[in-house]
């Protein structure tokens, strides 16, 4: 009989079990000895890989990626996107766009260094109550004034300003070093003692004065905003905000910004006939830095 090739041999009628043996024939010892299936596997079966050694490894389910403690299983891309980060979890976070630093709601997003800048720049403001401020040593409002609205209620401190003359009042603060050196607004908060239904024009200028420069320079170009009254005697008026406000100088970090406040009694829109008493004025700016350190 001659030799037959394994490719010869008919098929099985059924795939063989762990029991199924087969005849292997040794010629040099002219002996037949049988192998089963299952020594087959045994023989051939691959080692497990470890940390030190190939070998064949378990695709990880994304459970057991998120457990995160099994040690012989191997995470798939599809694995590490369901590995998402929560606050109890580690994981993949998606960064969050500025906007949505700005925003501050979303929990599932991770903020960046720009994110967090970006939350904590913005526009912010600084009250000056009259009391700061004192009247321009030339056409000056009129000094400070308590007046006490009823017995332990609210008292003002007010600066009166005439109706018939452009008066001012002057204050200085030290700008944040978190300021952007930009333009700002303002809004002046006021009220009448008397009974009317008028508006009031209020003015604002300034400038800003380093270390060893002149202080004996001119305020820049002011801007103005109509502020209508709401009839009844101290009642609170607060203005609209001013248009953009430039400083005259070349604004910097540290330098003192001096300010002047008036009131164009001589522009046709105020047609307020009584003093107008000035509370306080609120200035509106831009930080393009988180602190002022």
């Amino acid at each position: 009989m001659g030799d037959t090739k394994i490719s010869d041999l008919p098929a099985l009628g059924t795939a063989p079990d762990t029991a199924d043996q087969f005849a292997i024939v040794d010629d040099g010892a002219n002996a037949t000895k049988s192998v089963t299936v299952a020594n087959v596997k045994t023989a051939v079966a691959p080692d497990t890989a470890t940390t030190s050694a190939e070998g064949v490894v378990e695709l990880s389910t994304d459970d057991e990626a998120r457990t995160g403690t099994a040690t012989n299983r191997v995470l798939t891309p599809a694995n590490l996107q369901a590995v998402t980060g929560t606050e109890a979890r580690k994981g993949v976070l998606e960064l969050a766009t500025t906007a949505e630093a700005d925003t501050g709601t979303d929990t599932a997003r991770a903020v960046t260094a720009a994110g967090v800048k970006s939350a904590n720049t913005g526009t912010f403001d600084i009250w000056v109550p009259a009391a700061a401020m004192r009247p321009a040593t030339t056409n000056g409002c009129a000094a400070i004034t308590d007046v006490e609205t009823t017995a332990l209620r609210p008292d003002l401190q007010v600066l009166d300003f005439d109706p018939d003359t452009d008066q001012f009042a002057q204050f200085s603060i030290a700008m944040p070093k978190s300021w952007d050196e930009g333009t700002i607004t303002a809004q002046f908060y006021w009220t009448n003692a008397a009974t009317v239904a008028n508006d009031c024009v209020w003015g604002i200028q300034g400038v800003t004065v380093a270390d060893a420069a002149s202080i004996d320079v001119a305020y820049g170009t002011a801007v103005i905003v109509t502020s209508p009254y709401y009839t009844t005697a101290e009642f609170l008026a607060v203005s609209p905000a001013t248009a953009a406000m430039t400083f005259a100088g070349t604004p910097a970090a540290g330098e003192l910004a001096f300010l002047q406040v008036y009131r164009d009694a001589n522009n046709g829109d105020d047609d307020l006939a009584t003093d107008a008493r000035l509370i306080g004025v609120k200035l509106i700016y831009t930080t393009d830095e988180i602190t002022d350190a």
